[in-house]
């Protein structure tokens, strides 16, 4: 099977990597999610595509590889084990060439190309002027002097850094908080100069439903969820 990031509808965005985070243990599912079939196709080959679209190579954070072989992408073990997403996003940074990283869980069946592509592209503007256009929202700490660090959307008030866009520089923080076994990817955020995107931006500069590309699988009723949404 030709590797995925070769299938490109989008012009890539130089020097960029996409991360695809799948190493969860899916207790809630009930069975490995990232395989789940919707409209045909496994939800984390779905979000592999999406990322391909726009990224130059598409990494997968995974601790067991071979269920996966069939999406001819270079998969990345966890370093630290056990510690959860932040683990998988530092082992994927520590392996990525690229400035800019785009990340998505394996469980977002609906996260799109042209997401990514506006998220990489406001990372890309550094500092936002207001001749963008683009409206973001003021969240723990962020100062256009400094060099921003991550690009991350904003849905009914909470932040979803497991679809969003970080530079490789902040993997050297995100260890240091591994190594002290503090996990909290939020309290992890917080160190960083951080941009949030509101959703409602985000559908107003992609002119697609956003929110729906946010939408994660946990449960069997997202799972049912999301079947339900694909054949509307």
């Amino acid at each position: 099977m030709e590797k995925l990031q070769n299938k490109r509808a989008f012009a890539a965005v130089p020097g960029t990597t996409g991360i695809v985070l799948a190493g969860g243990a899916s207790r809630r599912m009930g069975c490995d999610k990232a395989m789940l079939p919707v409209g045909g196709v496994a939800s984390i080959e779905r979000t592999a595509l999406s990322l391909g679209e726009v990224c130059d190579e598409v990494l997968l954070s995974l601790n067991d590889p071979k269920p996966y072989g069939f999406l001819g992408l270079r998969s990345v073990r966890d370093i630290f084990t056990g510690k959860g997403p932040m683990a998988g996003l530092h082992a994927c940074l520590s392996a990525s060439r690229s400035a800019w990283n785009a990340v998505a869980a394996c469980d977002m069946p609906f996260v799109t190309a042209d997401i990514i592509q506006v998220l990489l592209r406001i990372a890309a503007e550094d500092p936002l002027t207001p001749e963008s256009g683009i409206r973001v929202r003021t969240m723990a700490r962020h100062d256009d002097v400094a060099p921003r660090d991550a690009v991350v959307p904003v849905m009914d008030g909470k932040p979803q850094p497991l679809l969003a866009v970080y530079h490789l520089d902040v993997c050297t923080s995100l260890e240091d908080r591994l190594r002290r076994n503090e996990l909290r990817m939020m309290d992890w955020l917080s160190d960083l100069n951080v941009l949030y995107i509101p959703v409602e931006e985000l559908a107003r500069l992609t002119g697609i439903d956003a929110a729906r590309g946010l939408f994660n699988m946990n449960q069997p009723e997202d799972y049912e969820t999301a079947c339900q949404w694909e054949v509307e």
